[in-house]
């Protein structure tokens, strides 16, 4: 049995524990924090044999052992994750679409966690400027002699309809 605590500068047994981590004391005494780690025995073993599917499936396509280490570009990965999700979505049973997809999306977050920005050639969307707000309906501000108005510094024409 083991008990989860928030740690407050404790000593057991030798270790010291820095305040405010959290983690679990195990009964022979040892000390693990908390991390990402301890949800990995949730991951469902079908989604890992899965995966594991897509690196046998590259192995008899004849792709070297670890080729996806050396690393792919990031709108390639994207690309192939879609269309084998496209695929899958299209009923396609040609080959094991969403283990395919899962390899380049894997294989994405690994590159992401490895800090390679020297493959992301993803495109970046253009800044889209702030629109001013809108003003509630029948408001209007600053009118003109002209008969323009201005309603939140644009400048507009306002038809007079009742001709």
């Amino acid at each position: 049995m083991s008990h989860k605590i928030q740690f407050d500068s404790v000593e057991i047994k030798g270790t010291e524990i820095s305040p405010g981590i959290s983690g679990t004391i195990f009964p022979s005494g040892a000390v693990r924090g908390t991390d990402s780690s301890d949800f990995i025995a949730d991951v469902p073993t079908s989604v890992l044999h899965a995966y594991a599917k897509a690196f046998e499936d590259g192995k008899a396509k004849g792709y070297p052992h670890g080729n996806w280490r050396k690393g792919f570009p990031y709108r390639n990965l994207i690309s192939h994750a879609m269309v084998h999700l496209s695929r899958f979505a299209e009923g396609d049973q040609s080959e094991d679409h969403l283990s395919h997809a899962l390899f380049n999306i894997g294989t994405l977050i690994e590159q992401e966690a490895k800090g390679r920005t020297d493959l992301d050639d993803r495109i970046p969307l253009p800044a889209i400027p702030a629109r001013p707000p809108l003003l509630p309906l029948g408001v209007v501000s600053d009118k003109q002699a002209d008969g323009k108005q201005t309603i939140h510094g644009l400048q507009v024409d306002i038809l007079n309809t009742a001709e």
